[in-house]
């Protein structure tokens, strides 16, 4: 005998089927107006959204949308273009529907009557049979709406729940009266969301269609201060607290109830009501970090040689290099800010670098030789040979400081100044005066903001690294003796008997050298020419004083170059702050989408930089007039092209290019021999300048494909991913020719001895959870 099991509907079995309307919290029936929003009947979907809430066209902004949570669309199976299972559907975009009508028919471009009057004609004509209207119209309704005379309520909170039992209440014919504590209504929906998710416009517009059912709402109204409780009680004929929630929550965490710290929700009400003890200074972010690092870096030669080097040709023999690095590093960043209506301050101090450095230098202890050429190293003939005795173990603190302070200033809506002042100590450095002043401003003339104009200007200051230091520290003329012997000057044998009759060098701080201090200044202009494309064009200006450079301030006397000046020293090296650096560069660059689903940066970059040094190691020439090292500097290109793009096809065609066409970098020609006897083959043929020389160019193209896979696309972002990607590198192979010689006693002078990488494939494969 078979039993069957026979279940009958009830009053709302049919409407649980739709789950949209179950999940929405008033029951709002959004397959009614998602259909009659199908049908072109726009006026009618509003109507319908508005049916059961006074407040669909701030939810249609903000509301968290439990309706497409619940949507069925978001569980149809999608499939690919193979029929492949993908995962499920994306639900309706209800909520963006619910604001499309409402701001055709709401009070966004209606008064309150003509809604009022919408409302009064839809629900008489669809009264006896209309499911997309709520129960309190269909029953309550008699085809007029007219301001409620009967008893009075009493409401106290005009926040959602208040002002939607007021608007209820009224619908039923009584005389509600909502009292509030803030000097404005709608409760969270105007003091915890911001302006900028929520406009304050449309929150009137809201209240002021419930206003005209003739609902007294009263502003500034404190129940217990203002009004007793009692004379609610003998003077309505109901009271209904929905005063709702509005104190922060604690976290329980140390010093939270101090001076300046804020809880979510007053910050906000304070934010939104404009609260005056805002205005004053509070300290709104206290950030600070501090981290430790050490380092044990050894490095060994393989070979118990001398090192032999033929001044641009090549280097054999053995490597010289045997030292120990030991470093412990401390750094720590402490920042605040405060806040006005119309100013952000930051200011702070920093230690990028608090360090105890150690140094053990056990290089050139057999010796490093150096010749001008082939036919020199086959007649052994050196021009060179750099040796080092005495204790190679230095040790030293360094010490860098720094403090900044900042001010953002919203003058206008559409003008913002930045100004600001940073200061930099570093030890070992007697330069005490480094101020750094900045300031930028950026204005939009248009009432759009699509074109924008910046410009700005500001000092900065470098540090000098350790090297230096560890120079002047061991190289003083007595714990580590270095010498650099010159032509004859040379023994066949290089032992310490042979060496005690030399000199030593030293090297040294100029008396007076200062941090190197760099101005830049910039001006340019933006403007959106799409949704999501802009230009930008900007000039760069740069100019540097107070550049570190090397100079030896014994080099031999020309014109002879007999013997040095100062016969008890060997090399003087003056570390000074004497060189200068000018750029100029003019910038323009083309971002955004270049078309559906395709997105790029092309820049191009046209620029000059001339300076006369290459850093704090670097030496001229000529020690004794430095100021004719004047040129290009090592790492100017005139001309720079580059291209970033991806593209996002299909998910089996997702494309990155890269594209980077260069101008060539210039080379400096020498002699390749150390004709002035300094040490040092830095020697040019007469009438030649410092990097006269100039490279070809470079173009590289990169490309790049990958492929996603989602362990659980249901889950979207949140789901773990495996992706697979192939990249080509210089994809064309061309030969991109680098490091060229200009020494004129090298067999390679004129030519190149390296190159960028040629072509490389790379698979890839990334899990990430």
């Amino acid at each position: 005998m078979t039993t069957l099991r026979v279940d009958v509907p009830g009053e709302t079995y049919h409407q649980e089927l739709i789950s949209c309307q179950v999940a929405c919290p008033v029951h709002t029936d959004a397959r009614g107006y998602i259909r009659a929003i199908a049908e072109g009947r726009f006026e009618d979907a509003y109507l319908i959204a508005r049916g059961p809430n006074p407040f669909a066209s701030i939810c249609g902004r903000v509301c968290g949308a439990p309706c497409e949570a619940a949507c069925r669309r978001g569980k149809v199976p999608r499939v690919d273009d193979d029929g492949a299972f993908v995962g499920p559907d994306r639900p309706i975009a209800i909520r963006a529907l619910k604001r499309f009508v409402c701001e055709l028919h709401g009070p966004e471009a209606q008064s309150p009557h003509s809604i009022l009057r919408g409302v009064e004609n839809y629900a008489s004509a669809i009264a006896a049979n209309a499911e997309e209207m709520a129960a309190l119209l269909r029953t309550s309704l008699d085809g007029r709406l007219e301001p409620g005379n009967g008893e009075p309520v009493a409401i106290v909170g005009a926040g959602p729940a208040g002002l939607s039992a007021a608007h209820d209440l009224a619908l039923l014919g009584f005389k509600p009266v909502v009292f509030e504590i803030e000097s404005v209504p709608a409760g969270m929906l105007a003091i915890g969301i911001p302006a900028y998710r929520l406009p304050r416009a449309v929150i009137e517009k809201e209240v002021d269609v419930i206003r005209a059912l003739g609902v007294d709402i009263r502003c500034g109204v404190a129940i217990g201060r203002d009004i007793p409780f009692s004379q609610l009680r003998r003077d309505f004929a109901a009271v209904i607290l929905a005063v709702g929630a509005k104190s922060s929550r604690s976290l329980g965490l140390p010093g939270e109830q101090g001076p300046g710290v804020f809880g979510g929700v007053d910050l906000l009400r304070a934010v939104s009501l404009r609260r005056t003890r805002l205005r004053t200074p509070r300290l709104l972010l206290l950030p600070s970090r501090r981290r430790q690092r050490r380092y044990w870096s050894p490095t060994n030669s393989n070979l118990a040689a001398a090192k032999l080097v033929v001044t641009d040709a090549f280097t054999a023999g053995g490597a010289q290099a045997d030292r120990l690095s030991t470093e412990f590093h401390t750094s720590i960043t402490w920042l605040m800010t405060q806040t006005t209506r119309t100013h952000t301050l930051k200011y702070g101090f920093n230690i990028p670098d608090w360090s105890r450095r150690g140094l053990s230098d056990r290089t050139n202890q057999i010796g490093t030789l150096s010749f001008a050429s082939l036919g020199d190293l086959s007649a052994n003939r050196p021009f060179s040979a750099v040796l080092q005795r005495g204790d190679p173990r230095v040790v030293f603190i360094e010490k860098n400081v720094g403090g900044f302070l900042q001010d953002e200033w919203q003058l206008r809506p559409n003008l913002s100044l930045a100004t600001g002042l940073r200061y930099d100590w570093q030890n070992n450095f007697g330069d005490a005066n480094n101020f750094a002043p900045r300031v930028a401003i950026a204005y939009a003339p248009d009432k759009a903001r699509k074109t924008v104009i910046r410009t700005g200007a500001g000092f900065f200051f470098d540090r000098s690294g350790p090297g230096p230091v560890f120079d002047i520290l061991r190289f003083n003329g007595t714990q580590l003796r270095r010498y650099v012997l010159s032509g004859a000057q040379i023994p066949p044998d290089l032992s310490d008997s042979s060496l005690q009759a030399f000199p030593t060098s030293i090297h040294q701080l100029e008396r007076g050298v200062q941090l190197p201090n760099t101005m830049q200044f910039s001006f340019g202009m933006e403007r959106q020419l799409a949704k999501k494309t802009t230009l930008a064009v900007n000039y760069v200006g740069t100019r540097g004083v107070q550049q570190l450079r090397s100079r030896d301030a014994n080099s031999p006397l020309p014109p002879g170059f007999a013997s040095r000046p100062d016969l008890s020293v060997n090399v003087l090296r003056e570390i000074e702050s004497a060189g200068r650096v000018e750029a100029n560069a003019l910038e323009v660059t083309l971002r955004g989408e270049i078309a559906p689903r395709v997105t790029g940066m092309t820049q191009y970059v046209f620029g000059r930089t001339r300076t006369d040094t290459g850093g704090v190691n670097w030496y001229p020439a000529n020690s004794f007039a430095p100021a004719g090292e004047w040129g290009r500097a090592d790492t100017d290109r005139r001309h720079q092209f580059n291209f970033l793009g991806t593209a996002s096809l299909h998910r089996w065609a997702n494309l990155g290019l890269s594209v980077s066409l260069l101008s060539g970098i210039p080379f400096n020609i020498t002699t390749g021999r150390d004709d002035n006897r300094d040490g040092m083959a830095l020697d040019r043929p007469a009438g030649v300048t410092r990097n006269i020389g100039l490279g070809p160019g470079a173009a590289v193209i990169d490309l790049r494909w990958y492929r996603d896979f989602r362990l659980h696309p249901a889950s979207k972002d949140k789901s773990p991913s495996f992706t697979v990607s192939v990249d080509a590198f210089n994809v064309l192979n061309h030969v991109n020719y680098q490091n060229f010689v200009g020494a004129l006693t090298s067999p390679f002078y004129g030519h190149a001895v390296g190159s960028q990488p040629p072509r490389r494939l790379q698979i890839g494969c990334r899990y990430q959870f």
